[in-house]
């Protein structure tokens, strides 16, 4: 008797546990009015504009970093080797994004990057799902030109933090799903094995001062409500490394004023020096 009253009492359990999991309230990840209030006011003092763009807010993601040549090995190639959307994303930035070996501008302390270092990764490909993209992406119709090129790639989000305001923009996919369009465009869920709904970079990690797992609220914001900071300022050294690199394949080499030149990072200089061992044009 006492052992069909023990399984009648686990029966019990199992089915609460069941009735409570089925009728669990959904994780909130949608901002109230007097958030977006709040928030928004947050964003536009760090940002010394007004913000005119409506993309919503996401209220306490989990977060967690990542970094361009993380678990890179001698067997295989991770999506933070290559991202969806770059097929030589470790290449074109310049090396491993070593989230241990930082310098004081937010940037890796053996090289300067020639892509921007503050990245992010949300959990949708447009590429890989373009109904999806059609459907739920704000601004697909506008700046859709092809089908294998990204609306989303490059997209400027802006990341709240303990009351610290970061941007960043939009380079890869995940953490864990491809597909998850309505939390990223709409009130869905994150819906993921850890909870996490976004994966930053190392330069963002470093500038919230976020620990391994934190809860962040994020937002998309247009290129011309981006303030000035260590997100911005790239083009030029991009530029110059990509004519060095087509001067370097027609056997000459960069002019003498561009052979050297400065990058400015909240104070700090950094010198770009081009390789002498290229040819005389």
């Amino acid at each position: 008797m006492a052992a069909i009253a023990a399984i009648r009492a686990v029966r019990v359990i199992s089915v609460a546990i069941g009735v409570s999991l089925i009728f669990a309230a959904p994780i909130r990840v949608w901002a109230t009015a007097d958030e977006v209030d709040e928030l928004t006011g947050l964003l536009e003092a760090q940002a010394g504009v007004a913000v005119r763009s409506d993309f919503p807010w996401k209220r306490n993601i989990i977060t967690t970093f990542f970094w361009i040549g993380n678990n890179r090995n001698s067997f295989t190639s991770t999506v933070n080797y290559d991202s969806a959307w770059d097929q030589r994303w470790h290449e074109n930035f310049g090396g491993e994004d070593d989230p241990n070996n930082r310098d004081k501008d937010f940037t890796p302390k053996n090289f300067i990057p020639t892509l921007n270092p503050f990245y992010v990764a949300l959990p949708f490909n447009d590429v890989k799902y373009p109904e999806l993209a059609k459907r739920w992406v704000p601004w697909y119709s506008r700046d859709f030109k092809k089908r294998m090129e990204s609306v989303c790639k490059g997209k400027w989000i802006a990341i709240h933090y303990n009351g610290r305001v970061c941007f960043g923009t939009w380079q890869d996919v995940g953490p864990f799903r491809y597909d998850n369009a309505s939390y990223v465009f709409g009130n869905g869920s994150v819906d993921t094995p850890t909870g996490a709904g976004l994966d930053v970079s190392p330069a963002i990690r470093d500038f919230l001062g976020l620990p391994g797992k934190a809860k962040c609220d994020w937002r998309f914001v247009e290129a011309n409500e981006v303030p000035p900071g260590p997100w911005i300022g790239y083009e030029e050294q991009e530029f110059i490394v990509g004519l060095q690199k087509m001067l370097r394949e027609a056997g000459k080499k960069l002019p003498t004023a561009a052979r050297e030149f400065k990058l400015k990072r909240f104070g700090e200089e950094k010198k770009v020096v081009a390789e002498d061992a290229l040819p005389m044009p």
